[in-house]
């Protein structure tokens, strides 16, 4: 059974106080990550619920750039999971790459 989230990665912060915006997938109890090319400061994300807040200026934005990459990332999942049921963790980030591009 495979997962998928977005996260918050505060473990690394930028000069600024901003952290990477992350799609974690765990696959046989292995997490990986999956790093876009977003950012975003602490204050402004809702870890209950994997998005940026109201508070957030570009919102909407934000939103929906992750809402695509996630389900980008589920589409690569149901692919990979239809094919074959022994799949990596490296498998899948390089499904996912390949449907975004």
């Amino acid at each position: 059974m495979a997962s998928i989230k977005v996260l918050l990665r505060t473990a690394k912060k930028k000069k600024n106080g901003e952290s990477p915006i992350v799609i974690r997938t765990i696959i046989d109890k292995k997490a990986s990550f999956l790093f876009t090319s977003k950012y975003c400061k602490p204050e402004f994300w809702d870890e209950k619920k994997g998005e940026p807040n109201k508070k957030h200026p570009n919102q909407f934005e934000l939103q929906n750039y992750l809402t695509n990459k996630k389900s980008d990332a589920e589409k690569a999942l149901l692919v990979l999971e239809s094919k074959d049921a022994g799949f990596t963790s490296n498998q899948l980030k390089k499904a996912i790459k390949g449907i975004s591009k």
